[in-house]
């Protein structure tokens, strides 16, 4: 096994790329953690509205640029409801395509969640 398949035997449950057209036209995914074989072809701007907000932003990505990030982002990505951090670069191969890198940290950000929760709890404790 090279060092690609273990990484992605590691990572590939929370990390999902996909290629889409700048018009929105999803190209291809690999189905890490959700199939979206149905949606290939598919307008990701009128399925996801909240990539139709980002519209602008993509339109300026540059090849060989920084990437558009995005950090726990509350979505559903094929129906799998989460908490994604996202990031997008224009594909080094063809800079007409966006790579959509989506990563899953659902599990992450609940956790923080729950010791932000505690620590409110034990400062509102304290000043009673």
């Amino acid at each position: 096994m090279n060092l690609h398949e273990k990484k992605g035997r590691r990572v590939g449950h929370i990390c999902q790329l996909m290629l889409m057209s700048r018009d929105g036209t999803l190209k291809d995914s690999c189905h890490s953690f959700v199939s979206l074989e149905d949606h290939i072809g598919n307008d990701l701007y009128q399925q996801y509205p909240v990539l139709e907000s980002l519209k602008p932003l993509l339109e300026k990505l540059q090849p060989l640029g920084l990437p558009l990030s995005l950090p726990a982002v509350h979505f559903s990505l094929g129906g799998r409801r989460g908490v994604y951090d996202f990031e997008f670069w224009v594909d080094d191969e063809n800079p007409s395509q966006l790579e959509w890198l989506v990563f899953d940290q659902t599990e992450r950000y609940n956790h923080l969640q729950r010791i932000q929760q505690q620590r409110n709890e034990l400062l509102v404790n304290l000043q009673n």
